[in-house]
Parts: structure tokens; C-alpha cells; sequence
């Protein structure tokens, strides 16, 4: 007797397949042969279908007929049963509870994030199964309830939020000994073709440190600073949790990233690379590195490090321990899991209007590296920079050999401080600072005509502003009683701003002086830079060049040309464009401007140079019109 396969079983051991033993989908066969005589038989379980072919092949070796699989299975089948103990639930359902209750401690999950919405997942869908014992729970079984899932429109990625339930229950079975596999292993959901909650794909767009700086601010105190280092050092998550107080040097401003961390993977394996270190191996050996960090994202990392570690002890033993630490931690959770982010990302993502069905494309952790790295992709900032800030292992520059590029590229570290400039000077246009104070968090919501009177702007630049991003949209539960006080009935339309993306607008305007860089002009008209630029070559605008060859504009000019632009938008639905005009009167628009441009009254657009005309004078020529002979 040979074995010729090996299955896995309970704790851990390898079981192996006795001669003639085959898998056939959620059952074991039994297929022997001696001379002319063929035995074939099935079972439920690997374990009887190999005492089986042992019963087999030792009555064989004696000389006897073997025993029929019926009465093996009478007499024998139901002895190797194992005994459970009474305390070990055996129910389905007993074990997902039991699987989200264990899954919660090891990930330190707070019990209101993802165990409620994992029980609540379970109460929806896992009727299906009927409670079955787990021990009679076949693939079979999991598959038909893909189908059940399909059915019910579910996407895949969301089918697979029930599957992973199914799978932990198997697993936690496997540990209690009550199964030798895991019947959900492998199976995934669906591809759905008719989906509840069809969307039109959006092209996304990178995230202003506005957003970011709230989004941040709908997180514990001791995890805020993670979304910054994930932002603005455009770090991995599990970087940002595998760095310790030493890291950081704040005489020099600079991060060394030398470790990963939050997750089991990464805990305990060692870097060849890097052999004193003992745990957190890196994505790969170019992300170890030294980041010299803009001083505001440094005045966020002191001011963390005050708060919650205190002042660097002076005793050695102590400061050995104290520089251990891990940044991201608390005394509670001295080596917290990524998912104290993940737990709470989707939450904080509705209340800042950063969630799918706001914006139109999904917002991850990893989404913030992509949009720090579109910043400090814009501008002068060399691919080799680029890529060395991020931890790349290939920069993608030039369009030349790569590996050419690697290696006579190579730079100092020093270098980087290019890149942390170019943050600096981001943060203090757009935001100011990192600091989240109670003052800002709590500015309350504002009505579209509210936020237009406090940045003494058009109603419809508050819209502009949303789309770019520099104003945010109020929770939607939260703005109830503001859509009261609006005179809008409750529906699913958001008509409030949040208060504290308006709070930071007005501090950024109150820290311009006089002058307005063109970007800056731009966003208080509303309109793109390209018009900024007409606007300042036909002498509208009055701007001075500095020796780096930026263009700073006179506050007074750009007031009084919002002020004009304001005016047009407030009569915008009494004029119609020159196609609408010429449909209106039945002519093609070369001949309404020959007939009828110098007698309907019109105005001409100060941004774009187009005519609009009058609409009361266009229905009255369009009812005495007289065709043209």
C-alpha cells in the first residue's frame, strides 16, 4: 500500500490518499481492482474513504473478500466519528458569530465598525444555508449560494464580503477539529451584469489637501497623523505603521523608512537586506529610504509625538524603550493592525462627501499615495526624484533603458528636499498647516446662498468650487435641520456646505495679501487659467512678473472682474447664445448676425468674448419675424 496524494486535516497534519482513493467534486471514491474483481464505492470524508481502502487491501492480503462498502459503512463508518465537545458550537451560524468575534480581537476592530456590519451582512443573506451542521455543509452548497448572490444583483466585490464569511466559519471549524477542509476555499463571487446600482464610470481626480486635512479629522486624535504620511510623504499603510519614534530625526526633518507593519505578513519577517532589523520586511529594496519632510507635515509629526508619547525620557534604559515605540500607537495598542484605519475608512469617507456615490470613483488608503505623488508630479521635479520619494524600484523617465536610467541616475537623499519644498509650498497655499482645531471642526454647515455671502462670491462659484474640490458638501445626515431652515424639502439631493471646508476657504483668502498667484486668481473667478492669462493680456488684469517668473495679481483688479462676472451670472437667464437665438428665430447663425445683430439687443461675455442676446427682444422678433427675401 502506497499513498499517493495528501489532503489537509484537522490540526494542521497532512492526511495522504491510500492507493485508489480519488477526489470526485465534494466526495471521496474508492476504485480497486484484483484480477477480475472491481470494487468501487463513495464517501463523504477522506478519513473513511481511506480506512476503506485499508479494510480492502488487508482482507485482500489474507486472502478474504473484502467487506461491501455498505456494510463498512454500517459498521465502521459511524465509530469514527468524532466526539465533540458539547461546549464547541457545530451550527453554521454559531461559528460566522464566533469567527467575527475572533476576528475583532485579533484586529482590533471596534465593535460598531466592521463586527455590526459583518452580523448585519449574515442576517441578510446567510438565511440561505438553512443553519446547517458545518459538518454537512458541502462545496456544493457554497456554490448555489453564489448563485443566490447573483440573483440578487449583488456585485462581485460585495458577494465576496458574504463568501469571506462562509470561509472564516469553515476555518473556525478546522481549528475546532470538527472538519478536515475548508468547502469555501477558492470560491468567489460573480461578475455582475445587472447590478442594483449601475454608475457611469467617472474619471477620478486627485484629492485637494483640503479634503484631505477633513477627511483626517473624522478619525481618533492618535490616527490622524497616518492620513497626512500617507498624503503628503506619500507613504504605504503599512509603512506608516511600521514606523518607530527613532525614524524620525527632528533636527534634520527627515523620515527613514526602514520597516512595514499592521498586518500578520508583515510582523516577525526579516529583511535580508537589512539583517539588525528584525521584523517588517519592505515591498522591495528600493523603499528603503530617507525623506526629507516639508516643515509643515514636521510641525504635525512633533506636535503628535508630544501629545502621545511625551518628551524623550533620559535615562538609557528608558530611551531605548521609548524610541522602540511604534508612532501610530497608544498604551492600549502598542502595535495596532491597519485595520484601525480600515475599520473606520468608509465612514469617514461619507461623512467628508469623499464615498463612491459622491464623488463617482472609490477613494482607498493606497488613493492618497497616488494623489500625493500627482502633486509633487507637477512642476519641475525629475522622475528620479519622483520615484526615489515613493519607493519605486524603477522610475519610469526619459523613455531610455530603464535599468540605464537606474543606475547612472543615482542620488543622495539630500536631493529630496526638492520634493519636500515643493509640499511646503502646497500646504501653505491651500491649507495653511495640519493643525485640527476644535474652532475649525466645528464651524457650522452653510446653506449654497450662506457660503456665497461669507466668501463674497456668485451663488454658482460656490458650485465651481465644489467640483474643484476646494469646497466639500455637508454629511447627509447631518444637514437636516439646515435644509429646514433652507426651505428645501428632504430629499436625496445635498444642498448644504460643510462648514469647516468654508472655514478653511476664508483662512486661505485671509492669508493672501494684496497679490494672488495666477492659480489663485483663477479659483476666486471661477474660471480656468487659460482665461486668466486673456484676462491679463487685454489688460484686465493687472499683474507684475517676479525673477522666478511667476505672475502675482492685484487682489483690487481681480475683485472688480468677479464682481463683473457675478453681474453676468446673475442675468444669465435673460440673454440666450448665438445658437439659441438663430434656432429661436428659424435662421442658421450667419444669417441672424446679418439680419438681426445690430437690432436685438445684446451683451458681450467678458471671459470668452461671445455675444448673448437679449431673450425678450428675441421672442418679440421671433413673432413679427418676416422672411427675408
Amino acid at each position: 500500500m502506497h499513498a499517493i496524494g495528501a489532503q489537509p486535516a484537522s490540526g494542521g497534519r497532512v492526511m495522504m490518499r491510500e492507493a485508489g482513493v480519488t477526489r470526485t467534486g465534494e466526495r471521496y471514491r474508492v476504485q480497486r481492482q484484483q484480477g477480475s474483481r472491481h470494487i468501487r464505492a463513495s464517501f463523504d470524508s477522506l478519513e473513511q474513504a481511506n480506512a476503506y481502502s485499508l479494510a480492502v487491501s488487508a482482507a485482500w492480503a489474507i486472502g478474504e473478500l473484502p467487506p461491501a462498502a455498505q456494510e463498512f459503512k454500517k459498521r465502521f463508518v459511524r465509530k469514527m466519528t468524532v466526539k465533540v465537545d458539547p461546549a464547541v458550537p457545530t451550527r453554521l451560524d454559531d461559528l460566522v458569530e464566533y469567527a467575527i468575534v475572533t476576528h475583532q480581537q485579533n484586529k482590533h476592530l471596534d465593535p460598531e465598525g466592521v463586527p455590526t456590519k459583518m452580523r448585519g451582512q449574515w442576517r441578510k443573506q446567510g438565511h440561505h444555508f438553512g443553519n446547517p451542521d458545518i459538518r454537512d455543509l458541502r462545496r456544493a452548497d457554497v456554490h448555489r449560494f453564489v448563485d443566490h448572490l447573483y440573483a440578487a444583483r449583488l456585485s462581485r466585490s460585495t458577494a465576496n464580503e458574504y463568501i469571506r464569511l462562509v470561509r472564516m466559519a469553515c476555518a473556525q471549524a478546522i481549528e475546532f477539529g470538527l472538519t478536515g477542509g475548508n468547502v469555501a476555499q477558492g470560491v468567489s463571487g460573480r461578475h455582475q451584469d445587472n447590478p442594483l446600482r449601475p454608475r457611469a464610470r467617472v474619471q477620478p481626480r486627485p484629492l485637494t489637501p483640503t479634503e484631505v486635512k477633513t477627511l483626517a479629522a473624522q478619525f481618533d486624535p492618535w490616527l490622524r497623523l497616518s492620513v497626512f504620511l500617507m498624503y503628503v510623504a506619500c507613504l504605504r499603510l503599512s509603512e506608516v505603521f511600521g514606523l518607530e519614534l527613532r525614524d524620525w530625526d527632528p533636527v534634520t526633518q527627515t523620515l527613514r523608512i526602514r520597516r512595514q507593519g499592521g498586518s500578520g505578513k508583515n510582523e516577525g519577517k526579516r529583511d535580508p537586506y537589512a539583517p539588525d532589523e528584525a521584523d517588517g520586511r519592505l515591498k522591495t529594496k528600493s523603499s528603503r529610504r530617507t525623506l526629507p519632510l516639508a516643515p509643515v507635515l514636521a510641525e504635525a509629526i512633533d506636535r503628535h509625538i508630544d501629545t502621545f508619547h511625551g518628551s524623550r525620557p533620559t535615562s538609557p534604559e528608558k530611551e531605548e524603550a521609548w524610541l522602540r515605540r511604534r508612532l501610530i500607537s497608544t498604551p492600549d495598542i502598542p502595535r495596532p493592525r491597519n485595520t484601525v484605519i480600515v475599520d473606520r475608512w468608509d465612514d469617514a469617507l461619507r461623512q467628508t462627501g469623499l464615498d463612491l456615490d459622491t464623488l463617482g470613483f472609490p477613494v482607498n488608503r493606497h488613493f492618497l499615495r497616488k494623489a500625493g505623488s500627482t502633486v509633487i508630479g507637477v512642476g519641475d521635479i525629475r522622475g528620479k526624484l519622483w520615484s526615489g520619494y515613493l519607493g519605486h524600484s524603477t522610475p519610469a523617465e526619459f523613455g531610455g533603458s530603464l535599468t540605464t536610467v537606474q543606475h547612472y541616475f543615482d542620488l543622495p537623499d539630500e536631493e529630496l528636499i526638492v520634493v519636500a519644498h515643493r509640499w511646503e509650498e502646497v500646504l501653505r497655499e491651500t491649507v495653511g498647516d495640519l493643525v485640527i482645531t476644535d474652532e475649525w471642526w466645528s464651524s457650522p454647515h452653510a446653506t449654497i446662498q450662506e457660503a456665497a455671502t461669507i466668501l463674497r462670491v456668485h451663488d454658482s462659484h460656490i458650485l465651481w468650487l465644489v467640483r474643484q474640490g476646494h469646497l466639500l458638501l455637508a454629511p447627509e445626515d447631518e444637514v437636516d435641520s439646515w435644509r429646514h431652515r433652507a426651505g428645501v424639502n428632504r430629499s436625496r439631493t445635498r444642498v448644504m456646505i460643510s462648514g469647516p471646508s468654508v472655514y478653511a476657504e476664508v483662512d486661505r483668502r485671509a492669508r493672501l495679501a494684496n497679490t494672488l498667484s495666477e492659480k489663485d486668481a483663477a479659483r476666486e473667478l471661477g474660471i480656468a487659467t487659460w482665461y486668466v492669462k486673456k484676462l491679463r493680456e487685454r489688460g484686465l488684469l493687472h499683474a507684475d512678473q517676479q525673477e522666478s517668473g511667476v505672475w502675482c495679481y492685484e487682489r483690487a483688479a481681480v475683485e472688480k472682474v468677479a464682481q463683473t462676472l457675478a453681474e453676468e451670472r446673475d442675468h444669465a437667464d435673460s440673454y440666450a447664445s448665438l445658437a439659441e437665438a438663430a434656432s429661436l428665430v428659424g435662421l442658421p447663425q450667419h444669417g441672424f448676425v446679418r439680419i438681426y445683430g445690430d437690432t436685438v439687443s445684446s451683451r458681450t461675455l467678458l471671459v470668452t468674448g461671445r455675444y448673448e442676446y437679449l431673450r425678450a427682444d428675441l421672442e418679440r422678433t421671433a413673432r413679427r419675424k418676416v422672411e427675408p427675401s
